[in-house]
């Protein structure tokens, strides 16, 4: 759909805003608050219809929405005293008021990410029971599904089924296979919430509608002191979840097609399953695979994304045939990704990535935050944007990397995340803790280089040196040169601060 107004053209499949001809980069909830104003137009739109809409309900300030207004203003040429698009009708809302060329229903949710492909699954949040046998808990259960249900709508890795639909089974018998058949979803999730005085079980179930096999299940027990914050707590964490889950699923599911019969979604796939690799051959797979994804769907945005973190991982590995021609396809292919869908989480968090290979903190910032903000249960950003900030000296940084921790236990880049978990505490001078994470990362991934040298380090600052020469010998093991080229390593961009790095590791020279 595109709409016309002033000097502007609006397109919501492209998910872009051009002014005078000219493409306007605009942040997401910018884009979705306009578009959602602009479908319509024809009435006052509250307040609370633009946090629902816009924001899938999470509670946001008054400054907040204000500061969103101004700048769809600002995007589209009107400002707060001429309002000659965005007029605010004082103690009811906001009304797009410009003249404009289109026609359309409004988009169901406006903030949700952009149409995913064709070939991805649907899945179902059924509204939790209420086992506590008291009616007027049925608002925590209720509560939670609905929760679950916008955090899964921001990963934007599957089309998620809308509550409306998965609410018509609440409080009925009906096997898992029908509701599927019904609702065109191919997993479903279930789940019960048991309260008793102060003490919260909650207990979710995925299932594979087709075949009704269980693919993932967890129990919780909680205390509660704040029932809404222990609500938001575990709907995160069982969004952050189920989104792998179903990735893991998908993939055993597409590896029995024939070469023949695949579909971008299953090159995808297949592509994210090599990343896992992290070595030479597992980057150049995943590569290939998402390039084949490209080709047969030119505007899937996440294949563009991770086509981008498979140059990030050759960076990091060290196997970059030319660093300047790998930084500059990282970020060629993050900046399509963040353009195809703008909504997308994952892809800004790539677009930072790419920004903090260049040194280019400022930026790399405002992307991991945009990510963050996207989608607050996703680890990956909340360890992206750590990282950044513990490079560029913010005390943030770790406190953030540790509370990415305790989304995904079980995240394949968990070893990834534990390394430069350590690495930021050697800066800071805890050693200890820093041995602590980088044995963690090593017990998942015994072969990881990165570990084994910032180990290597925090137990040479502790004087426990025939421990770092042996964590030093097991890093030239999984990857020979390793610590010769990491001899001048200075990811703190500020004087002074990585000398914690170099400084740890004099026994190092004959590796050298």
């Amino acid at each position: 759909m595109k709409y016309r107004f002033l000097n502007c053209e609006l397109d919501t499949d492209r998910q872009e805003l051009t002014v005078d001809g000219r493409a306007r980069a605009v942040e997401p909830q910018v884009f979705s608050l306009l578009t959602y104003l602009v479908a319509n137009r024809d009435r006052v739109v509250s307040r609370d219809e633009l946090n629902e809409a816009v924001w899938h309900g999470r509670i946001v300030s008054d400054e907040t929405l204000s500061s969103r207004i101004s700048a769809a203003r600002k995007a589209i040429g009107d400002n707060g005293r001429e309002q000659v698009a965005i007029r605010t009708v004082a103690r009811r809302g906001f009304r797009f008021v410009a003249e404009v060329d289109g026609s359309g229903e409004a988009p169901p949710s406006a903030g949700a990410p952009a149409a995913p492909s064709a070939d991805r699954p649907a899945v179902a949040v059924l509204a939790f029971g209420n086992m506590s046998g008291d009616a007027d808990q049925e608002y925590l259960s209720d509560g939670l599904s609905e929760d679950i249900i916008a955090a899964l709508l921001l990963w934007g890795s599957f089309p998620v089924v809308s509550r409306n639909s998965s609410f018509a089974y609440k409080g009925r018998f009906v096997d898992v296979k029908q509701i599927g058949r019904e609702l065109g979803a191919r997993y479903v999730l279930e789940g019960s919430v048991r309260r008793i005085a102060n003490r919260l079980r909650i207990s979710a179930q995925l299932i594979d509608a087709t075949t009704g096999h269980h693919v993932w299940g967890e129990r919780y027990d909680r205390v509660v002191e704040d029932v809404f914050a222990v609500q938001d707590d575990i709907s995160r964490k069982i969004a952050s979840i189920v989104e792998p889950a179903l990735g893991r699923a998908e993939y055993v599911r597409s590896s029995a097609k024939q070469p023949d019969n695949l579909s971008a979604w299953d090159y995808y796939l297949r592509g994210r399953w090599h990343l896992h690799d992290y070595t030479r051959e597992g980057n150049q797979k995943a590569r290939a695979f998402f390039e084949r994804s490209i080709a047969l769907d030119p505007e899937f945005a996440r294949a563009h994304a991770d086509l981008a973190l498979s140059y990030s991982r050759d960076l990091l590995l060290h196997f970059a045939e030319d660093r300047e021609v790998w930084m500059s396809s990282l970020i060629d292919a993050a900046q399509t990704a963040v353009r195809l869908d703008r909504a997308s989480s994952r892809a800004h968090i790539v677009l930072s990535t790419g920004y903090l290979w260049r040194n280019q903190l400022e930026l790399a910032i405002k992307e991991g935050r945009l990510a963050v903000e996207l989608n607050p249960s996703d680890a990956d950003a909340l360890h992206q944007l750590g990282n950044i900030l513990d490079v560029s000296g913010d005390s943030e940084g770790i406190p953030m990397m540790e509370k990415a921790l305790g989304y995904q236990a079980q995240s394949p880049q968990r070893h990834m995340q534990l390394t430069f978990l350590a690495r930021a505490y050697v800066n800071r001078g805890n050693h200890a803790r820093a041995v602590d994470c980088a044995d963690a990362a090593i017990a998942q991934r015994p072969d990881y280089p990165h570990a084994h040298y910032i180990k290597a380090v925090a137990l040479s600052h502790l004087g426990r040196l025939e421990e770092a020469d042996a964590a030093l010998r097991a890093c030239e093991d999984a990857h020979p040169g390793f610590v010769r080229d990491r001899a001048e390593w200075t990811p703190y961009p500020h004087a002074g601060a990585g000398n914690q790095l170099i400084a740890g590791l004099p026994n190092a020279e004959r590796f050298r």
